[in-house]
């Protein structure tokens, strides 16, 4: 049995997107050829203090939890205040730097090479994770492969007035981190073409996040006596409030034909803006925007919507900024259809139109006739079935065979 390891703050139990990808992944290693160890932080609550909802997918013995020291960190302060003057933002100086510090000097680097590791993966982000992987596959001597699953020194997110990404620095980082490694995975063909671009003898390849869990046939639908309502639990994104506006005024006209409501609930920075245009839109009736919860909850909610809402960008300077929302393939195997609010073109509505789920469209119309007219039309063909995370995780170990072949 070959062994990995993977080096990732976020692990299960906390429910971030970050800690799924690898906290839902990895349980299917052991039957790919690979025995899974992780260095994560302390269990975490997830930012918004919800309860964390991931089971834990490998023996316990097998994480190796570090603490963040936070003694010495003056040199990183003083950056992030020079940078916070200068009205740079970075996506690679992070105050977890010294998180990684703490990696070199808490991990009994004898205990790890008595296992006997045959390569390492560092997750970005953060940025900590890939200098931790690249320390530990140098001192174990065994290959490195990066998992790149956001952008980093290509992030475009508008900024405060006067702001700008230190996008200069962070490529420079970006490089150093990635020469090093063996290979890279990324999330969709989007970030895959980019880096292929950037990086053309580097070994990439795209593993997306998956569906885990029931399979469609088995998964609750809406009662017919129950009350219709679209769904969404998560981020949403500055580029991604225009979506949200054009979502509301079709909701305004389907109601007029259907009573179909919807539930928000957001996190995040754009939370108190949802609610404010929730108010301004005279939407009350119609959208209740609720506080975040558990894990278990939102999937209890999200089986029982009439449909499950995603949004990305609608103009082009930020479309490719989030192309496929991690959620999207964690709705494959629910029996809702997806509403994609994008870009007709955007590889969102590509793989929506490819897996029979849903539809992409920024044309209120189109919107609306989706609403009133989806129900059991959209439950999903067999190409459903490759954007599981067990299909995704037999890939990722394929991979790595190969990098360890060559």
């Amino acid at each position: 049995m070959k062994k990995v390891l993977i080096v990732s703050w976020y692990f299960a139990p906390c429910s971030r997107m970050g800690a799924k990808r690898f906290g839902v992944m990895c349980k299917y290693f052991k039957e790919n050829g690979y025995e899974t160890y992780v260095i994560a932080a302390p269990s975490l609550i997830t930012s918004e203090g919800m309860e964390a909802g991931l089971e834990i997918p490998i023996p316990p013995e097998h994480i190796f939890e570090v603490n963040m020291d936070t003694s010495n960190m003056y040199f990183t302060s003083a950056i992030l205040v020079l940078l916070k003057k200068l009205k740079l933002c970075s996506r690679t100086i992070e105050s977890l730097h010294f998180w990684y510090k703490n990696v070199k000097k808490e991990v009994d680097l004898v205990q790890l090479k008595n296992i006997g590791f045959d390569i390492v993966i560092g997750t970005y982000g953060p940025m900590a994770n890939l200098y931790a992987a690249k320390y530990l596959s140098k001192k174990l001597k065994c290959k490195y492969i990066i998992d790149v699953r956001d952008f980093i020194s290509d992030y475009k997110e508008k900024l405060p007035q006067g702001y700008r990404w230190a996008s200069g620095l962070d490529y420079i980082l970006e490089k150093i981190s990635l020469h090093f490694s063996d290979g890279i995975v990324t999330v969709n063909p989007k970030m895959t073409k980019d880096m292929r671009k950037r990086y053309p003898r580097k070994k990439i390849i795209t593993v997306y996040n998956g569906w885990d869990g029931w399979d469609v046939e088995q998964t609750e639908c809406l009662d017919n006596d129950s009350e219709k309502y679209l769904y969404f639990a998560g981020v949403l994104y500055e580029f991604t409030l225009d979506g949200l506006v054009l979502l509301f005024n079709a909701l305004r006209v389907v109601n007029e034909k259907e009573h179909i409501k919807m539930i928000i609930r957001c996190v995040g920075p754009q939370k108190v803006k949802v609610k404010r245009m929730v108010r301004e839109m005279k939407m009350q009736e119609i959208v209740s925007c609720l506080p975040p919860v558990s894990e278990k909850v939102v999937e209890e909610e999200r089986r029982k919507a009439y449909m499950n809402v995603i949004f990305t960008a609608l103009d082009k300077d930020n479309c490719n900024m989030v192309s496929i929302p991690g959620k999207t393939y964690e709705y494959m195997h629910e029996k809702a259809p997806v509403l994609g609010v994008t870009l007709r073109n955007s590889k969102l509505a590509q793989i929506l139109k490819y897996t029979g789920k849903g539809i992409g469209s920024a044309v209120e119309s189109e919107i609306v006739d989706f609403i009133l007219n989806a129900d059991g039309k959209y439950e999903g063909n067999d190409n459903v079935l490759k954007f599981s995370r067990k299909y995704q995780a037999s890939r990722l170990c394929r991979f790595m065979d190969y990098i360890l072949d060559h």
